[in-house]
């Protein structure tokens, strides 16, 4: 018998009110069964979801690794680049398959990283399409050069002078102009002699971090067919020495993870720059510090890395001493 009946019958109300209560836990039991609905007065709470996906290629190269960015909404009336997710990476098996940790709903870029190829992307949105499939970039049109792990004799371009005491070490290039969509970031491990082509480079100049030394310097990639040589010889710096300390943030207040700032030892009047320096890499929290630089007049700017971005704040020539640590905020944006 339904509740209407019931209480047009004249029952009790304390019946009625036992068979409400009885109907109630019904529908309640029901739902938690899933045999039931209800209107849809509140959407779902949608949680993180890892991307999958498969490189097709005939063959998978060693060092191919998957990076995911996310894009950010228009911001001063222009879309923003997309910008590296903090840990965010993944490396693909024998057979090209892929899986990233989870992520929080939101579009994303995937990136396919190789040192002899220019980066693939493709795109993904969490909840939605987290299958996703990437090919190899052809070096298409770009320029070839030639990197090598100093010291080393002959006639080469030479960036710096010769390190007391070589080691391995990593190596991270990337375009220095301003751009959008996500950077061609390349990376290789050099021994001491040493080298390494890199085609597919965009003509212009790049930036060049060298690891573990915190070293950094710039380059020209030339256009046209010939195949320069360049190598990777950073001067030794102090084993102590001075220190900058500081934060970068974007104009709409997160971190600029993905930027940099650098520092190259300078004269006086900025005349003349070093074209070796030392680089500190912005981190989860928008810090970065900078050591063991000489004492003096230092050429101070933030950078960009792993993320292209437009400098808020501009470069600067400041006084350094031993006995204090500097402090420098940077501001950029987007």
């Amino acid at each position: 018998m339904t509740l209407r009946r019931l209480l047009r019958t004249g029952l009790p109300a304390t019946v009625a009110m036992t068979v409400s209560l009885s109907v109630a836990m019904t529908a309640v039991a029901l739902l938690s069964a899933g045999c039931g609905t209800l209107a849809a007065d509140h959407a779902p709470v949608v949680g993180p979801s890892r991307i999958t996906g498969r490189i097709r290629a005939d063959r998978i190269p060693p060092d191919a690794v998957i990076q995911v960015y996310r894009e950010i909404e228009l911001v001063g009336g222009y879309e923003a680049p997309a910008v590296p997710v903090v840990g965010a990476t993944a490396r693909p098996d024998e057979l090209g398959r892929f899986e990233t940790p989870s992520l929080v709903p939101g579009r994303y870029v995937i990136v396919l990283r190789t040192r002899e190829n220019p980066p693939s992307t493709t795109n993904a949105v969490v909840p939605g399409r987290t299958d996703v499939e990437l090919r190899l970039s052809s070096p298409g049109v770009g320029s070839t050069v030639t990197v090598v792990a100093g010291p080393m004799s002959g006639s080469t371009s030479t960036l710096g002078a010769a390190d007391a005491t070589p080691i391995a070490r990593t190596c991270r290039f990337v375009p220095a102009e301003p751009r959008t969509g996500v950077p061609d970031r390349r990376e290789v491990i050099l021994l001491p002699g040493q080298e390494v082509r890199l085609a597919g480079m965009t003509p212009g100049r790049w930036h060049v971090d060298v690891m573990p030394d915190g070293a950094t310097a710039d380059f020209i990639v030339p256009s046209g067919d010939e195949v320069p040589r360049f190598v990777i010889d950073p001067p030794a710096f102090p084993g102590t020495g001075c220190t900058i300390v500081g934060s970068v943030f974007r104009v709409r207040g997160d971190v600029a993870f993905g930027a940099a700032v650098t520092a190259r030892p300078a004269s006086s009047d900025g005349q003349v720059i070093q074209p070796w320096g030392r680089v500190g890499l912005v981190d989860a929290e928008g810090r970065y510090s900078i050591e063991r630089l000489p004492a003096g007049t230092v050429y101070v700017r933030a950078e960009s890395r792993d993320a292209s971005f437009w400098t808020g704040t501009g470069a600067e020539l400041i006084p350094i001493s031993p006995s204090k640590t500097t402090e420098r905020a940077y501001v950029i944006e987007p």
